[in-house]
């Protein structure tokens, strides 16, 4: 079987991560795979440094008529089993060049809890095969839209959790003691992450904490504006942007909490990073978070562009440290069992096995 993959993005994020998941899944399941992506990407890099066979192709948007062409005669080459599509721009155009190409399977996956509006956009998502939803939240949200029950498959999105858990900080590195509160968010740097309203949480309790720091990872187009923010909020000292970061267990391993202060979110992968991590998370009551966030259980819920809540919560974590562990404790045992990367991708080669009879 032939899987041949397109991921539009440039950038890397949660969504990315998941591709990469599987792809390497399905190859050691001896699983041929091919990923189109675009030139430079941080994907097309991270995949060809595991021995998958990687086509570059710019991507400029979800109609760009030059790159349906290029990837319908890319398709014509590779003849594909099946098409998985990992995007939103990528699912337009793959789906108008696989269609164009005679590629019989065509798979999309649905990562984003946004409503899905007007008729062109809720007719790409009946004109796949099956619809992979990551949560199921956004499985309500195919339905709908009118996408049959029949061509939506919920497979979660999964996490990598190493058994032992990888030790070290980055407390070292950044000139953090152990008496300095550390919390910390990864995500990419745009507004629907309400990067704003943690900020606003951190000024609140600057104050009480006075060695409190925020560690923020990540990269996207708020980032001039997010840093002109933490100026102006008088947060230079206590807010340390680190940009794009790959020791992920490191980061973690720094911070006393992991904060996901998203307005809209279809699961959260940092969320199961995290939580794999066992750090106690707070996170608004949004999208798919429910679904790895039990309050009070595996964490805190808080409601969205609520910087006041979402204070309260940062300081009874801080102050009661054995709480906090037990909630980071519970975390790493649910995420672990729910969403492994093998369950993932044992459900993704079922859809496909059934899609290619």
């Amino acid at each position: 079987m032939r899987i041949v993959h397109i991921n539009s993005e440039s950038s890397w994020g949660g969504g990315e991560a998941q591709t990469c998941h599987l792809i390497c899944g399905l190859q050691g399941r001896g699983i041929e795979n091919a990923l189109i992506a675009p030139p430079g990407s941080q994907i097309a890099r991270r995949i060809a440094e595991k021995g998958v066979r990687v086509i570059e192709q710019s991507m400029h948007g979800e109609w760009d008529v030059v790159a349906v062409v290029r990837l319908t005669r890319i398709l014509r080459d590779l003849r594909p089993d099946v098409l998985q599509l990992h995007t939103s721009h990528a699912h337009t155009l793959g789906l108008l060049a696989g269609r164009l190409a005679g590629v019989k399977s065509i798979v999309a996956t649905r990562r984003m809890d946004l409503a899905i509006k007007g008729p062109l956009a809720a007719l790409k998502y009946r004109r796949v095969d099956r619809v992979v939803a990551i949560s199921e939240i956004v499985q309500s949200m195919l339905l709908a839209a009118g996408v049959p029950q029949h061509r939506v498959t919920l497979i979660y999105s999964a996490v990598d959790c190493p058994e032992p858990y990888p030790q070290g900080d980055l407390r070292a590195e950044l000139g953090l003691d152990s008496q300095t509160s550390v919390i910390g968010t990864a995500a990419t740097l745009t507004k629907r992450k309400g990067h704003k309203y943690l900020f606003e949480a951190v000024r609140t309790l600057k104050e009480r904490f006075p060695r409190l720091r925020l560690l923020v990872a990540g990269e996207g187009p708020q980032e001039s504006e997010l840093r002109e923010l933490a100026a102006r909020l008088g947060l230079d000292k206590e807010i340390i942007f680190l940009g794009f970061r790959r020791d992920i267990p490191q980061l973690l391993n720094t911070l006393d909490v992991f904060v996901l202060a998203s307005l809209k979110e279809g699961l959260g992968v940092a969320l199961l990073e995290a939580a794999c991590a066992g750090r106690p998370i707070v996170a608004t009551n949004v999208g798919g978070i429910p679904e790895i966030v039990k309050d009070g259980q595996t964490g805190l819920l808080m409601p969205p562009a609520d910087s006041r809540s979402l204070a309260e919560k940062l300081t009874y974590l801080i102050e009661h440290p054995e709480q906090a562990r037990n909630l980071g404790s519970n975390a790493s045992a649910f995420v672990r069992d729910r969403f492994s990367v093998k369950t993932m991708v044992e459900s993704y080669i079922r859809l496909y096995q059934a899609l290619v009879k």
